[in-house]
């Protein structure tokens, strides 16, 4: 293939996840792509995090499409949604096999979410799913007897890739885990938000955004 025809599409779609990002930096939302594979509870986990971050005004976005998601579907699904007031927008992106790298939204954290029950952590066989990830998280903990998940056998292989990789491990019937993810998202939109030396984000018209992938 001609690189010629691909340069173009691909600075696009950067200059589209580089306008997203301005759009949530205005409105003072910060945004978490949420890379969860279609059978990893993505929705009751997304749910649980929103609970759990009280005092935010927090909202999930889910977004029907082919998967990974594009900048260009998260630039319309941004487009009714009243950003102004808004501190943490969760986009739950099923793309199983994509390494959040490769599908950028302008998100300001990419976070891949699974269970005990995914396979792949047994071997750590597809490093490429753990690359361009800012956090980890491994939730059903409770299940892990159940599903002959090795949470310190897990840690040790994934040390051998990246030890510096954030890891969460979070269980469904109680809060362990939960308090200290949650209290992470709200130390980066803290960070992101307080360095920028900024005290009341001016929204972004929608209409200055383009429409399509």
């Amino acid at each position: 293939m001609n690189p010629r025809h691909v340069l173009p599409i691909v600075g696009r779609a950067d200059r589209l996840a580089e306008r997203n990002r301005a759009r949530l930096d205005l409105n003072g939302v910060f945004a978490v792509n949420l890379v969860v594979p279609g059978d990893a509870g993505g929705t009751a986990f997304t749910r649980r995090t929103i609970e759990a971050l009280a005092g935010h005004h927090a909202m999930p976005v889910q977004i029907d499409g082919p998967a990974p998601l594009c900048a260009g579907q998260l630039a319309r699904a941004l487009d009714p949604m009243p950003l102004r007031g808004l501190d943490v927008l969760l986009v739950q992106n099923a793309a199983p096999q994509a390494c959040p790298g490769s599908c950028k939204l302008g998100a300001h954290v990419n976070v891949r979410v699974t269970t005990v029950f995914d396979r792949s952590l047994d071997t750590l066989s597809d490093p490429h799913l753990y690359r361009d990830v800012d956090a980890l998280v491994i939730h059903r903990m409770e299940q892990a007897a159940a599903a002959g998940f090795d949470d310190a056998r897990f840690l040790w292989r994934l040390a051998r890739i990246n030890p510096n990789r954030v890891v969460f491990l979070v269980s469904d019937d109680d809060a362990r885990g939960l308090s200290s993810w949650v209290q992470w998202i709200e130390r980066r939109r803290q960070a992101l938000f307080r360095g920028s030396g900024r005290s009341a984000p001016c929204p972004i018209p929608s209409s200055s955004l383009p429409s399509a992938c």
